[in-house]
């Protein structure tokens, strides 16, 4: 038997009037043997209601508002599978002044360290519009690349336009690193 941790109404964090982070519920299953060493492996979790606010800063890092310090210990939490339910996104732009909100998240996280690498899969909606939300990390580093794309500051490539694609190994064609569906009608749009 693993140990299961369950937490309800939880907020955390503040920013102005409002918390950071918080949750309808929170349930983790942790393994047992990692944690007698002093690690944490989460084999299971999963976050209903949530809401999340994170911050472009001028140097374009992505941070958590009310901030997350650098040894914060995310490096040593592992997750095997994370699923988000019913949440909510909103990324502010300091540089822009702008921001992007998603809703209704239905999201599946897996990642080896929380500061990543990881994956997230799921669907949602941007700023009302229903959208496929995948990203992948190769690195513990931010990535701005959908920032650029929700952001309108990309074209997409127009495959059409390039001879050669269909010798183009199908696993890339449709890499999640630079496809999006952008305007949620099934078909990844490539950046």
């Amino acid at each position: 038997p693993t140990p299961v941790l369950s937490l309800a109404d939880i907020r955390w964090g503040e920013d102005g009037n409002r918390p950071v982070f918080s949750a309808e519920t929170l349930t983790l299953e942790i393994a047992t043997g990692p944690l007698l060493k002093g690690e944490i492996q989460i084999i299971d979790a999963s976050l209903e209601a949530g809401r999340l606010d994170l911050r472009y800063d001028k140097a374009g890092g992505l941070a958590l508002l009310g901030g997350l310090a650098p040894d914060s210990g995310a490096h040593a939490v592992a997750v095997e599978r994370f699923a988000l339910k019913r949440s909510t996104v909103l990324i502010e732009d300091e540089t822009s002044g702008g921001g992007m909100i998603f809703t209704g998240l239905d999201l599946e996280l897996q990642a080896g360290a929380l500061q990543g690498p990881g994956r997230i899969s799921g669907r949602g909606a941007l700023d009302g519009r229903p959208v496929d939300v995948r990203l992948s990390t190769s690195a513990p580093e931010a990535d701005a690349s959908l920032r650029l794309v929700y952001g309108g500051r990309l074209q997409p490539i127009n495959i059409d336009l390039i001879p050669s694609w269909s010798t183009v190994d199908e696993r890339l064609q449709n890499a999640p690193w630079y496809t999006v569906d952008i305007d949620g009608n099934g078909t990844p749009e490539h950046y």
